[in-house]
């Protein structure tokens, strides 16, 4: 399985929309019911929400801290995205979207994976595809 950022930080910022289908597969996750894989990219997003988080004051910098000391647990195997760069431009060729996002599917294509994510602008440009599927469906 492959998982974004949007999915992920419903783990540490509370009161999110689609937070308990988020925390099912979190719940999954540690009892190895699913592997989850991430691009490169996927830390950076995350840090930089934590970042954000603090700056908009949804998180104090106890809970930051907190939440960046459990991020950093996770361990999820990594690939790097520029592996996956001549797939991530094609994706944007094809659907209007990020790099950053393209780097989420054409991660989920090499694994022969699926994709999960809680951004409904993504999602709607791209729920053609089979793999990609709606956090809100999950479980």
């Amino acid at each position: 399985m492959v998982v974004d950022s949007s999915v992920v930080l419903k783990w540490f910022l509370p009161g999110e929309v689609y937070e308990a289908q988020s925390l099912s597969i979190f719940e999954d996750f540690v009892q190895r019911k699913v592997e989850i894989h991430v691009p490169t990219i996927f830390h950076y997003e995350v840090l930089n929400v934590i970042v954000v988080s603090i700056r908009r004051e949804r998180l104090n910098h106890s809970k930051a801290d907190t939440a960046l000391q459990n991020f950093l647990n996770l361990k999820f195997p990594t690939h790097d995205a520029l592996d996956l760069a001549w797939d991530v431009l094609q994706a944007c060729k094809e659907y209007p979207i990020s790099g950053y996002d393209a780097s989420y599917l054409s991660l989920s294509t090499s694994l022969n994976a699926d994709f999960f994510t809680a951004d409904k602008r993504l999602f709607n440009n791209v729920k053609k595809l089979q793999f990609v599927k709606w956090i809100g469906d999950y479980k």
